[in-house]
C-alpha cells in the first residue's frame, strides 16, 4: 500500500506541474495575442498616415513629369526644398 500512495503523491505533483506550464503558457499566449493586437493598430495608423503625404509627392512627381518642361528652374528648386522638409 505505500508503493500505491508514493506514486499516488508522484502523479499529484506531475499534474500540479503540469497545470503550473499550461496556466504560464495560456498566460504567454495571451500577451502575445494582446502584442500581435498592438503591433497591428499601430502598422495601420503608420499605413494611414504615409498615405497622404505619399500620394501628394506621387501626385506632384506626375505632375512634373507631365508639364515639367512648362515649369522654371525655380518652381522646381522650391518643389525639391519643399519635400526635402516635409522629410
Amino acid at each position: 500500500m505505500v508503493f500505491g500512495v508514493s506514486a499516488l503523491g508522484c502523479a499529484t505533483s506531475r499534474n500540479r506541474a503540469l497545470g503550473e506550464e499550461v496556466a504560464l503558457r495560456k498566460m504567454a499566449e495571451e500577451e502575445l495575442t494582446e502584442s500581435l493586437q498592438v503591433r497591428d493598430r499601430l502598422l495601420a495608423v503608420i499605413s494611414h498616415d504615409l498615405t497622404n503625404p505619399i500620394g501628394a509627392i506621387q501626385s506632384l512627381m506626375r505632375g512634373v513629369e507631365d508639364g515639367g518642361e512648362a515649369l522654371s528652374q525655380e518652381i522646381l528648386v522650391e518643389i525639391k526644398h519643399s519635400v526635402n522638409r516635409a522629410g
